[in-house]
């Protein structure tokens, strides 16, 4: 385990108010177990959670002259938590400068280790009062966690779980760090894949200069006696960053190609990729696999063909690196500032002979506010009541004071997820799939090391997590073959799922919009295994009936919508035809629709090299029920399924069915009437039919809660013809989609709306 670099053995000495951080387990009613470590309370309702001292002290914000005077006396906490309280920016400007600190408190949870059963020592929050700048008083909370080092007595006696970081990742001992997490990674889930990428990088040992190689020519590969890991590859995913930055990339183009094969001097390297070089030295792992330099990039043929392989770079790495850290290409993720920390030195009053220290230091998200002072009504004043209502009685042990604290409860963001949070990594939109598909990830983050292998995440800290979301912004896919202790097992991708990827990564950044496709060709190549049928620019004609009923949340115009494309990018019936986020409508994953057209085919042209990649015009053909609008009455009435329907669609004042058009978002009002200042759409609503594509039951409730006869509705697409309507010449009328509806059955809505329209042959672009 890493030592935490630089740490003096001297412990600073603490004021006498801050002494009493200095845990007295006697005094808080620990106990010895038979394991011989002190706990203070068993695990489950009503367990005690909280360790409370009075910490009562009154100073003046914002100079707090009374912490720093303390601070500037030596004691070591008063000045980290004078530096925590100046970092919030939601306590200036209020309006009494008077700052009561009143509480301090340690925070027991959970242990997730399967060994033992007692509650770790967590974090340690401070709980003072302030006026806000309108006048009212609120209680505020500072988080600071706790770390001990893996062989100091207070260690396994108080049950803290987290380590010391090592200063720098490629120190000795962030290296053994590293590696201890691959080993315990390996153990659960063994690297058995033989797959090499067209080239690699070798990076060569300290002394050598990496190059470029081709895997089908080289030796060492090629040898079919040689230790298998001799063979592993890394692949990096990463950013290139903003178009300024991206120009100073690496690159391998036709004409350096032998270049790159003869070497690649270190000092040429932009930071991130000789941060991955150095990398693959520090574990032993002798190849990379970097895009920029292993496709030939200006190549058209060379990168259709090697980006329809990225699923097999990805799926078939030993590790990934991500880079979560950084910017762009040149940032690096190697950079590492540790927060700033105070030793708490430990003596157990239950036993005598456990002497040792431990560590607070400032979280990520260190700072908690409540806002219920006012109320005396706390969270666990409602989870007492539902523990009252199950009969479930309190623990005898627990104290009712920590009630009124229950909103310093530590947040539950874990390091992984602080890490990723408002990373440029997380933002852009190639590297979605290149996680989605990686079975083991080394993410480096701006705060520590982590190692992901399907759901399972391993901290450098010695945190993990077993339901790891990926922040709040990850699909809940895996397409990784873990084992089935960290994945549902016998679980095969369904259409719901690819929606799902879809409306996570739709909302991603590209430099280049036609790229759009391409960025998840490789996710939809490997769902094509299970999913089959054939893919159409982001849809899948097994699915089309569901496929075709999404909406982007972006506001725009009819003008800005309707205008000609300088790129050409997706169908507008494909949601990749525009740059927003995307989601489909609700159900969309678990409930049946039934299909209400034939799909009679295509005329899109596949590119073999690149087949779930860039599309070239193509026009979608069914044989469907479609007619022109009957009316233009429509007003506001919302409605929500799955997102927001935001008008009404009226006939001499019956309902006939709920729109949204893709010009409009929800939210976005139309101009006003200048004379009656109504709204008034002004998108060419008096040209536009109605095509009839799916329909569903609503469950019980949804359908009794609006009041409907027939639980069925029907959906659809809302188009306007690109080309004009002769039905004398016999030539097909061509649609552009522009917009979405669904109808219940009601009045002129529902399924009679169809009753006497016939099939026709319908040609959206």
């Amino acid at each position: 385990m890493s030592k935490f670099t630089g740490q003096s053995i001297d412990i600073p000495p603490l004021c006498e108010r801050c002494r009493i951080l200095q845990l007295d387990d006697r005094a808080q009613g620990g106990k010895i177990t038979a394991e011989s470590y002190v706990t203070f309370g068993e695990p489950g309702w009503g367990s005690r959670n909280k360790l409370l001292f009075d910490y009562n002290f009154e100073d003046e914000y914002p100079l707090l002259p009374g912490l720093s005077d303390s601070a500037n006396r030596g004691c070591a906490f008063c000045g980290l938590l004078k530096e925590g309280i100046l970092e919030v920016e939601r306590l200036k400007n209020p309006s009494d400068p008077k700052i009561v600190f009143y509480k301090a408190c340690y925070h027991l949870v959970e242990s997730r280790m399967a060994s033992r059963e007692s509650k770790l020592l967590d974090s340690l929050s401070i709980i003072f009062k302030l006026h806000s700048s309108e006048g009212k008083e609120e209680s505020h909370a500072l988080r600071f966690d706790i770390q001990a080092e893996a062989g100091d007595p207070c260690t396994r006696w108080l049950n803290i779980q987290r380590r010391p970081l090592a200063s720098d990742p490629l120190s000795e001992s962030g290296i053994q760090r590293m590696k201890e997490l691959i080993k315990q990674s390996l153990d659960h889930f063994p690297y058995t894949h033989t797959y090499l990428p067209t080239r690699l990088i070798d990076v060569g040992s300290q002394h050598e200069v990496p190059r470029l190689i081709v895997s089908s020519k080289h030796p060492p590969l090629l040898d079919s006696n040689a230790n298998p890991e001799i063979k592993r590859y890394i692949a990096l995913s990463y950013c290139w960053g903003p178009l300024e930055e991206a120009k100073l990339q690496l690159k391998t183009e036709r004409n350096s190609l032998d270049e790159r094969m003869q070497g690649i001097e270190l000092a040429t390297l932009p930071q991130t990729l000789l941060d991955a070089v150095l990398v693959c030295r520090a574990l032993g792992v002798r190849y990379v696999w970097i895009d920029s330099l292993c496709i030939i990039q200006g190549d058209v043929q060379d990168w259709e063909r090697e980006s329809g392989k990225m699923a097999s770079v990805y799926r078939n790495a030993f590790l990934t690196i991500c880079a979560v850290q950084g910017q762009s290409c040149l940032s690096g993720f190697l950079n590492r500032k540790l927060p700033r920390q105070v030793l708490i030195p430990f003596k157990s009053t239950l036993n005598p002979s456990i002497t040792g220290k431990f560590t607070v230091f400032s979280a990520p998200t260190s700072y908690i506010q409540r806002f219920d002072t006012d109320s005396g009504w706390s969270t666990s004043d409602w989870i007492s009541s539902l523990a009252e209502s199950a009969g479930i009685t309190s623990h005898p042990e627990a104290d009712p004071e920590e009630k009124q604290y229950e909103f310093t409860k530590p947040a539950v963001q874990s390091p992984f997820d602080n890490d990723l949070s408002d990373s440029a990594w997380m933002e852009r939109a190639w590297t979605f799939q290149e996680a989605v598909l990686s079975p083991r990830m080394i993410i480096f983050g701006a705060w520590m090391v982590h190692l992901s292998h399907g759901r399972h995440v391993d901290s450098e800290d010695g945190t993990s997590d077993t339901h790891a979301e990926w922040g709040k912004s990850w699909a809940t896919i895996q397409l990784r073959g873990q084992p089935a202790q960290y994945a549902k097992e016998s679980w095969v991708p369904s259409h719901g799922d690819w929606y799902l990827s879809v409306s996570r990564y739709s909302s991603r950044l590209l430099s280049y919009p036609t790229d759009k496709l391409p960025a998840i060709s490789a996710l939809a190549s490997t769902m094509s295994e299970s999913l089959g049928g054939e893919f159409l620019a982001g849809l899948w004609t097994r699915d089309l009936h569901r496929g075709l009923l999404w909406a982007h949340f972006g506001v725009t115009t009819p003008e800005k919508y309707l205008a000609e494309v300088s790129q050409y990018i997706a169908p507008t019936w494909s949601w990749a035809c525009q740059p927003n986020m995307v989601g489909w409508v609700w159900g969309i994953d678990t409930l049946n629709y039934n299909q209400e057209f034939e799909y009679l085919g295509n005329n899109f042209v596949v590119n073999p090299e690149g087949p779930f990649g860039r599309v070239n015009p193509g026009k979608l053909v069914l044989s469907a029920q479609i007619r022109k609008l009957p009316s233009v009455e429509i007003h506001r009435a919302s409605e929500f399924l799955g997102f927001i329907f935001p008008y009404v669609l009226t006939s001499n004042g019956e309902y006939i069915a709920h729109l949204l058009f893709d010009w409009r978002h929800s939210s976005s009002l139309a101009p006003k009437d200048p004379e009656t200042g109504e709204e008034r759409e002004d998108g060419p609503i008096d040209r536009l039919s109605m095509v009839f594509i799916s329909s569903r039951s609503l469950n019980t409730a949804e359908w009794r809660s609006r009041k409907l006869s027939n639980p069925q509705i029907m959906l659809g697409l809302l188009l306007l013809p690109t080309t004009p309507i002769r039905k004398e010449t016999g030539t097909d009328v061509e649609y552009r989609r522009v917009g979405i509806w669904y109808s219940e059955t009601k009045e002129r809505g529902g399924r009679q709306f169809w009753d006497d329209v016939g099939f026709s042959r319908v040609v959206i672009v």
